[in-house]
């Protein structure tokens, strides 16, 4: 908060010289404009104008804020990644302790391939999916969680035998695939939903103004600007 305190010492300077002779003005302009159009000059705002304004306007230029919106779909994507985590590890699970046989075994193989690319979907961490239509379209990847969800439920019930677990460990077990499996078809037919209603569109631009503000906060400590 050093710096914004300096800048706020810097407008005090100026409204008790009334603007003239300050070299400050020539920087204002530059922190208090929002990165688009409809920048203003402190000398001609407003006399109501007060020192908590500008505070208020030049903390949200240096930390800028995701929108609620922006936060929940962010929440979504954790969802979704935290229900591929765990359906990963029920793979496994069910490979040690359930009596498969080949179909089976690769069935789940299939399923852990799936989890993998949810995952590195989701953290945006390789080109492949990046560049993929069908995982990058939200209509079409929740169809494919959902898909995901649907292969986990499904195991659950064509595995009836256990080897090397109880009764009551197995029933753990299968309660536990079964939550994440349930998890991921909702977050695959939460995904499909927002889809539908082009919600794709306002988080693409969310994400982008974000990423604006985030820049220009960053520009203007670069620059020294608060200086």
């Amino acid at each position: 908060m050093g710096d914004d305190e300096d800048v706020l010492k810097q407008w005090d300077v100026h409204e008790k010289t009334g603007g003239a002779g300050n070299d400050d003005e020539e920087t204002a302009p530059a922190l208090m404009s929002t990165g688009g159009g409809g920048n203003e000059d402190w000398a001609g705002e407003s006399p109501s104008r007060t020192r908590g304004d500008v505070h208020d306007e030049l903390d949200e230029q240096l930390n800028p804020q995701k929108h609620p919106l922006h936060r929940f779909f962010n929440f979504i994507r954790f969802l979704t990644i935290f229900a591929a985590i765990n359906m990963l590890l029920g793979q496994f699970i069910g490979i040690a302790f359930d009596a498969v046989g080949p179909i089976q075994y690769i069935l789940r193989v299939y399923v852990i391939l799936l989890c993998l690319l949810t995952i590195l979907n989701e953290l945006e961490w390789t080109s492949f999916t990046l560049n993929s239509a069908m995982l990058k379209i939200w209509i079409s990847k929740g169809l494919i969680y959902a898909f995901v969800g649907v292969l986990g439920l499904e195991e659950n019930d064509v595995s009836p035998h256990t080897k090397n677990m109880s009764a009551v460990g197995r029933t753990a077990a299968l309660n536990y695939i079964k939550v994440v499996a349930w998890m991921m078809v909702a977050c695959g037919a939460l995904y499909t939903v927002m889809g539908i209603f082009c919600l794709q569109i306002v988080s693409d631009k969310m994400r982008q103004d974000y990423k604006g503000r985030a820049a220009r906060a960053a520009e203007l400590r670069r620059t020294g600007l608060l200086a």
